[in-house]
């Protein structure tokens, strides 16, 4: 059983599809939250710090202004990269997932059956039921 054709068998599976759609819409949800909620932390955390900092003179509206825009667009930037370290293991690929967890149970039934068969061959060794040949014929037989 391979990797690759298990995952192909996933994209033909429409839940798999509805799986991955979902986890995109999450994780995109996930992103624009983070951004959102970071961006507004540290734009009030700067107004505060400025207004109890400041000791000059006052202001004009448009220099507050620009000075806020510019302040706004960098704890956005800060906040896109932010959510962007954060945020990459959310969005998960589930076709692969899902495929190579079919792949691991598969080898894990595999090798537990060919381990109870190594052990009957064995004890049908030691009881005298079958001979040393019988055995090497059988795994020849296998391949």
């Amino acid at each position: 059983m391979e990797i690759k054709t298990e995952i192909k068998k996933e994209y033909r599976n429409l839940d798999s599809w509805f799986s991955q759609f979902s986890n995109l819409i999450s994780s995109f949800l996930w992103f624009f939250g983070v951004w959102f909620s970071t961006t507004a932390a540290i734009f009030f955390t700067g107004v505060v710090l400025i207004f109890i900092t400041y000791t000059g003179k006052e202001p004009s509206f448009s220099d507050a202004q620009i000075f806020l825009r510019q302040l706004l667009q960098g704890s956005g930037a800060v906040s896109v990269w932010i959510a962007i370290l954060f945020g990459l293991k959310k969005l998960r690929n589930i076709f692969l997932e899902r495929a190579t967890q079919r792949v691991e149970r598969y080898e894990k039934i595999k090798n537990k059956v060919s381990s109870e068969i190594e052990t009957t061959n064995s004890l049908l060794l030691q009881y005298g039921v079958i001979t040393k040949n019988d055995i090497d014929k059988l795994k020849q037989d296998k391949e």
